[in-house]
């Protein structure tokens, strides 16, 4: 039994894909699984590059490191297209946590893929956390998720930024001018913070929130 080509095929009938429209929709032409299934002599060999993309197109983890828990998080959640068309030939993105350690890969949130090109927003530079603080005006109240857009070239002008301070993950209002970022306090009462260099120290940048979302969902009460 081939693990790999058990998967690609789980995932073709989920998908209504047929072996050539989703080779077509990975690499460009129809034939990528079906070389995939001819039989070779020896040890099989997969061309790394194109299965990443099929496995992109198949909604399918594509995962190279460090064994991970097993068993699935309780949070976790697996999504598919309702149709191979929606929206792209991969539809939706489930986005990582921004603490994928504590026993969680990936957040209970997904984004459709049209949606994240629409506003320029790359895959591989987004992270989901759940801030503890958020200092700004009409805050939303109860359990809040933020999607963050961690790549440093857009520390620039002012925004709702999510940081590291001790003990905490926080979210609000920063302001970078060359070589100084200002941070607004999470206590309305004190001075904001003024960071002289490279954002690091009590207080570390980790993202731009492009997105916030809170659960309306009382605990206990349903």
């Amino acid at each position: 039994m081939d693990a790999i080509l058990d998967s690609i095929d789980q995932a073709l009938r989920e998908k209504g894909l047929s072996d050539s429209a989703a080779s077509k929709l990975a690499v460009g032409h129809p034939s990528l699984i079906k070389n995939l299934r001819m039989p070779r002599d020896g040890e099989k060999r997969y061309n790394l590059p194109a299965l990443m993309r099929l496995a992109d197109v198949l909604d399918l983890e594509f995962y190279f490191g460090p064994r991970r828990p097993a068993g699935r998080p309780d949070n976790g959640v697996s999504l598919r297209n309702l149709s191979p068309d929606a929206d792209s030939p991969s539809g939706f993105l489930i986005i990582p946590w921004l603490d994928a350690g504590l026993n969680r890969s990936s957040a209970p949130v997904a984004f459709s893929r049209a949606w994240l090109a629409t506003h320029g927003l790359i895959p591989d530079f987004l992270l989901v956390a759940q801030p503890d603080k958020i200092s700004v005006e009409d805050r939303p109240s109860g359990d809040s998720l933020v999607l963050l857009d961690t790549r440093p070239v857009i520390r620039k002008g002012h925004g709702l930024w999510c940081y590291r301070e001790p003990g905490r993950i926080s979210v609000s209002w920063v302001t970078f001018s060359g070589s100084v970022t200002v941070v607004q306090a999470s206590d309305p009462e004190q001075e904001p913070q003024i960071i002289h260099g490279p954002p690091g120290g009590a207080i570390s940048i980790i993202g731009k929130v492009v997105w916030l979302g809170q659960s309306l969902l009382m605990k206990g009460k349903i």
